[in-house]
């Protein structure tokens, strides 16, 4: 009987290893099953096999039968219960599900069984972002937001207002303000789960459990079935950067009818939109491709209008020194949150107003600037488009257009099922000889590839490298970036080049992509767009690999890796650029940055009365003290220390480093924030770094914990230890 067993476990492993090789993953990973279950002494030998193939074979179930795939998950992780590759790829799985909740059990255990397992970190930050919105951070650090709302909730209460309703309470903040300003009853609603959660803890460690929390959304409330009987006060703070964006009219129409009583009242009472024309090369670098002229850049994009696929407007933080206003604010929109009629006719029948300004500086408007003053009660008004505001301006670009002191410009606003919508325009210039004007074609890509054609560094740089290769004998070469500009190069000058591999995220693209070579007089046929490596037949000479995030980060391509699925469609001497990648970093202070990923509790305390609130021990379990998405000339920040190579990246191996910054002079402030970006070496000396203006991605920076002051108070060197894998890195002090 055992050499039967062990005969059939030789077959079923020959077969399995047939069958991967053949990229049938399903059978493989049924004959790989069965040798692990009949001969346990295989399964060291086996358990990268193993878990490569189930990797595989669980993102083609993921897209026809989640349980089944689950099940597999589940089968696999009884044999290898500490594999950290298969606990991560699972919850990564749930994580595409947007089940992130159900992600964290599997990333615990991955990071239990493999701490240094980086994909697993990231995952897990990454389903922390989705469970927490990360805007929750900088509104509950708002001090002036957060006084103003206690004051208005204390105001109505104090006028007899004193049944609350919060809609949306989020970590249940301004349901404390209004039991503690002697409200007789507050009923707290919170659609999400693990905001709900949070309240609860808020609300159990505050001595606040009078407080009735209903893990629901307030259009599901009902009388007397969830609250006894109608409130006089709902009290709300369920705004985007557009006012509507999060459904509040329809939340308080269904308010005003079912959970308001007839004299009852909503805070805030209303709001009125505003809107200005602003000149912006921050809107426009992300909105429209315009190649500037000095790039070295040899492609012609000429009479080609080539925008941003966004969706209605963009939330955004613009640099006051790079925004030119050239109109005054114009009112386009007021809204009564406590007339219902007015409610209702916006939720049905939306509307559509025509504002006229005047320009008031020559100039080219990139945008519209959208804002909006919430009016809480009589006293207390919240104005988001205040410097400290933690709200962000929503930005509706379109077109550049020029414009001339005295000119009218006419904006037109409209609101429709809760969407508001804001253009621009100005009269007809016979004139107007510019390039929009004369654009024939047009093409919607996306925002990451508009910003990545319009960082005129990184298109020169890559043109460089092109002229550089430009007598090479490079015959098949694959082009990862958003925008094939290294291989559309290369066909345009090497003749050597036989076909150039290329992605296309859309159809369209795929026809901006043969328009440009067109018009370059680029051979088509010498261009293959392809869906994934499997469709490329032959060894490539060069891979432009462009693997970066407009975020400020390397992606994580997560399983299978696409890095070393390029490296073995390498022929001998062929490479992949860029050649190297380093990650830099730089010791600096702000205040700011650090209320972006930790809530302090001294900016929730009432102003009015004694407070000793404690929120942000619960919120911030779900902080990523690495932040990305970082424009630090956004922020004040103050230079502790010289820029230092941090870790070189390689994506096919893991490394560490210890960076060292040397000791830090005490000189008034000591560095709370580690700022981080890379410097990307194409080739033959052509490097561009991502900390700069115009780069087609942000940075990243990583909030340091309290140890560093101790070390430079010591007059010790500050270190840091890097980990560094599949591009993925954590930065940690040596102490």
């Amino acid at each position: 009987m055992q050499k039967e067993i062990q005969d059939l476990v030789e077959k079923s492993l020959k077969k399995a290893r047939r069958l991967r090789a053949a990229g049938n993953y399903g059978h493989a990973y049924a004959h790989y099953t069965a040798v692990v279950e009949l001969a346990p002494e295989k399964r060291a030998d086996v358990e990268q096999e193993f878990t490569d193939v189930l990797c595989k074979w669980g993102m083609d179930l993921e897209k026809v039968d989640f349980e089944k795939m689950v099940l597999c998950y589940t089968r696999s992780l009884e044999i290898f219960p500490d594999n950290p590759r298969m606990l991560n790829n699972c919850a990564a799985h749930y994580i595409r599900k947007e089940s992130p909740r159900e992600a964290l059990p599997y990333l615990n255990r991955a990071l239990s069984s493999a701490p240094d397992f980086l994909p697993a970190e990231w995952n897990r930050n990454y389903a922390y972002n989705l469970l927490i919105d990360r805007w929750h951070f900088p509104m509950l650090n708002d001090r002036n937001r957060n006084t103003c709302y206690e004051r208005a909730i204390s105001n109505r209460i104090s006028q007899g207002y004193n049944t609350v309703l919060d809609i949306g309470t989020g970590s249940g903040l301004l349901s404390l303000y209004a039991k503690d300003s002697g409200s007789e009853r507050v009923y707290a609603c919170e659609l999400s789960t693990e905001m709900s959660f949070i309240a609860d803890k808020v609300f159990s460690t505050n001595n606040s459990t009078d407080i009735t929390l209903l893990p629901q959304h307030s259009t599901s409330i009902e009388i007397p079935r969830d609250i006894p009987q109608k409130v006089k006060l709902v009290v709300t703070e369920t705004f985007d950067v557009a006012l509507f964006g999060e459904f509040v009219l329809s939340t308080l129409i269904h308010a005003h009818e079912h959970l308001l009583s007839a004299d009852g009242i909503v805070l805030p009472m209303g709001a009125t939109v505003f809107a200005a024309a602003v000149e912006s090369p921050q809107i426009r670098f992300m909105s429209h491709v315009t190649p500037a002229a000095k790039s070295d850049l040899t492609l012609n994009f000429a009479g080609i209008n080539i925008c941003a696929d966004n969706k209605n407007y963009e939330a955004i933080s613009l640099r006051e020194d790079k925004t030119l206003y050239l109109t005054d604010p114009v009112e386009i929109l007021q809204v009564n949150f406590n007339d219902l009629s007015e409610l209702k006719e916006l939720h049905t029948d939306g509307t559509k107003n025509v504002s006229w300004v005047k320009v008031r500086k020559d100039g080219r408007i990139d945008g519209l600037v959208v804002w909006f003053k919430l009016d809480l009660d009589e006293e207390n008004t919240l104005d988001t488009s205040e410097e400290d505001s933690c709200w962000q301006l929503a930005v509706f670009a379109d077109k550049p257009v020029k414009c001339s002191i005295g000119q009218d410009l006419k904006i037109t606003t409209e609101l429709w099922r809760e969407q508001l919508r804001c253009t621009y325009e100005l009269p007809k210039d016979k004139n107007d000889n510019s390039n929009w004007r004369k654009c024939k074609d047009f093409y919607r890509i996306s925002q990451h590839t508009v910003m990545f054609l319009n960082d005129d560094d990184y298109m020169s740089s890559i043109a460089r490298v092109a002229q550089l290769h430009r007598t090479k004998r490079y015959r098949y070469i694959l082009d990862l970036g958003p925008f094939p500009v290294y291989g559309l190069e290369m066909l345009k000058w090497n003749e050597e080049v036989l076909r150039v591999y290329c992605y296309a995220e859309t159809e369209e693209f795929g026809d901006l992509i043969m328009r440009i070579a067109e018009q370059n007089g680029v051979d088509r046929e010498k261009i293959c767009i392809v869906e994934s490596c499997e469709e490329i037949d032959r060894s490539l000479d060069v891979v432009f690999y462009h693997n970066f995030s407009t975020q400020g980060e390397i992606n994580d391509w997560s399983e299978p890796s696409l890095y070393q699925a390029l490296k073995l469609t390498l022929s001998t001497d062929g490479f992949i650029l860029p050649r190297r990648i380093f990650l830099i970093g730089q010791l600096i202070y702000s205040e700011d940055l650090p209320r972006m990923v930790l809530v302090e509790d001294k900016n929730v305390q009432r102003s009015l009365g004694k407070s000793n609130y404690v929120i942000g021990d619960f919120v911030n379990q779900y902080s990523c003290r690495q932040r990305f998405d970082l424009d630090l000339a956004l922020y004040k920040a103050v230079e502790v220390s010289e820029e230092r190579v941090l870790v070189q990246i390689d994506e096919g191996n893991t490394t560490s480093a210890v960076a060292n910054f040397g000791k830090i002079q005490q000189r008034g402030v000591l560095p709370n924030v580690l700022v981080c970006w890379y410097t990307i070496h194409l080739d033959g000396g052509n490097c561009v770094a991502s900390r700069r203006e115009n780069s087609f991605m942000n940075h990243s920076a990583i909030i340091l914990e309290d140890e560093v002051k101790g070390v430079i108070e010591r007059g010790e060197d500050v270190r840091f230890k890097v980990l560094q894998m599949t591009g993925l890195t954590r930065v940690s002090l040596v102490l």
